[in-house]
């Protein structure tokens, strides 16, 4: 009989070969060529959305004074400009390639694999909670997914077992109320 956690792990590893797929796909990206990659998907969903929005006769988008795809240029450009600006899809795009890289390296029924039995649906909860959180703790391996990220929103770096449990209960006692 399949359980929950059994089905999760399924998904996760049918992700993983999705990932797989489309790095083959691409070549992978790095770099430049993954900030572009960003800028140009972050515009093709903003205009997406604005052809939406004309499509519904939405009122408050009819009365923009923007039109032609200037306000695409300035959320993208606001994207650019502001690292503060869409925290939690800053977050997906470093975490999600890191989880997947991640999850390709596992073994099925590894003790490392047992021992990390969240998926990706899991992991993707903690990372909103990295973007919008003033304290944020978590388990290891997702502060080593997330990096620095956070910290380049203007939050603390998350508090977690990394530098040992004395330094986890000193640094989370610091964040109370005095």
């Amino acid at each position: 009989m399949r359980g929950q956690l059994f089905d999760e792990k399924l998904a996760t590893l049918q992700n993983v070969q999705r990932w797989r797929d489309v790095q083959t796909l691409t070549g992978g990206r790095n770099g430049d060529q993954q900030k572009s990659h960003d800028i140009n998907h972050l515009r093709r969903i903003a205009r997406e959305a604005g052809q939406r929005l004309d499509q519904r006769g939405d009122p408050q988008y009819a009365a923009r004074t923007i039109r032609n795809g200037e306000e695409q240029d300035a959320f993208v450009a606001l994207f650019d400009s502001d690292p503060r600006a869409l925290p939690a899809t800053r977050l997906a795009m470093t975490f999600t390639p890191a989880f997947f890289n991640a999850a390709a390296k596992r073994v099925p029924g590894s003790r490392r694999d047992l021992a990390n039995a969240s998926g990706f649906g899991d992991y993707y909860h903690l990372c909103i909670g990295a973007a919008y959180c003033n304290v944020f703790t978590c388990d290891v391996p997702t502060v080593k997914l997330l990096g620095d990220a956070r910290v380049g929103l203007g939050w603390p770096a998350p508090i977690s077992l990394l530098d040992g449990a004395e330094m986890f209960v000193e640094k989370l006692i610091a964040t109370w109320p005095c």
